[in-house]
């Protein structure tokens, strides 16, 4: 090969990567759709360590929960070490931006789980999605992850909603009234 080859070689090779790179740097990754923020308030903390406490990924319905105790333990841990990553905030305002980057960490996470450990995983982070009450897209699910989307919301429902509210559990029946 000619040594002028070798050099247009090279640099078309070099350009090549030039664009790869600011590619990367120029590609969006998911954005809510708009920029939102809401308090974390001590009844939001509360739902969250209510959320926090309660046993994950058990077998319910068409879930058959995860392959053993072993993985059952690392699935809870992500999404317990992502409410406990919220939970360390102080009381105050919380961007969606912020907290969907948060959901972004915890399903990189999870992608590699079986599908349906991963569909119930992104359950859990779209239940503290709504628990922030935040309409925007995180950017991360879609409504087959859920029981659908609501009219001006634009995630889905985490399993188990039947709307906004929640599970409409006693205590979600009064946090609802009083905030509205």
């Amino acid at each position: 090969m000619p040594h002028y080859a070798r050099f247009i070689a090279m640099v078309v090779l070099g350009l090549v990567a030039i664009g790869g790179a600011a590619w990367r740097l120029v590609k969006r990754g998911p954005e809510p759709l708009y920029e939102e923020s809401a308090l974390l308030s001590p009844e939001i903390r509360a739902r969250l360590r209510a959320l926090r406490d309660e046993a994950k990924f058990a077998a319910e319905g068409d879930y058959p929960g995860p392959k053993g105790p072993k993985t059952r333990a690392k699935l809870s841990a992500v999404i317990d070490d992502l409410l406990d990553d919220i939970l360390a905030e102080p009381d105050g305002p919380v961007e969606a931006s912020d907290l969907a980057g948060r959901l972004g960490l915890a399903v990189a996470a999870v992608s590699r789980r079986t599908e349906a450990d991963a569909r119930r995983a992104h359950g859990y982070m779209l239940e503290i999605w709504w628990i922030f009450g935040f309409r925007s897209a995180a950017g991360y699910f879609r409504p087959e992850d859920g029981a659908g989307v609501v009219e001006g919301w634009a995630e889905p429902l985490p399993p188990g909603w039947t709307g906004p509210e929640g599970r409409l559990t006693a205590a979600h029946k009064e946090y609802f009234a009083r905030s509205r």
